[in-house]
């Protein structure tokens, strides 16, 4: 298996490598759901959104409910994919369905019984 440095690839990264930065990378590189979830927070912050839904859509799979409510915010407003309302809601509903409090305040919002 090969290995690179993360350090070592730093310059083609779009992200600040802090230590937390590091740490979050290698608890997704574990299989965290948190840790991915954080990766994608991290690139999503910086504006790099495409890169971000990547991060979000695998943690969501890993039913992590911030990602799967992070994901709807990206599909409801075209940030890094093409914008899908209906893709949108979908994950905003398997959030709230875990019991996150802001995708049942949306979808309340939206009009929907939750």
């Amino acid at each position: 298996m090969w290995q690179i440095g993360l350090l070592g690839i730093a310059a083609h990264i779009p992200i600040d490598l802090t230590a937390d930065s590091i740490t979050e990378i290698a608890r997704a590189d574990a299989g965290d759901a948190d840790g991915i979830n954080n990766v994608g927070t991290c690139f999503y912050r910086s504006k790099e959104y495409r890169i971000a839904v990547g991060w979000f859509e695998a943690a969501a799979k890993k039913g992590h409910a911030d990602a799967m409510e992070l994901l709807s915010m990206c599909y409801v407003n075209g940030l890094g994919v093409e914008k899908n309302q209906v893709l949108g809601v979908q994950w905003l509903g398997k959030a709230a369905a875990l019991g996150h409090s802001v995708a049942k305040a949306k979808l309340q919002a939206l009009g929907f019984e939750v």
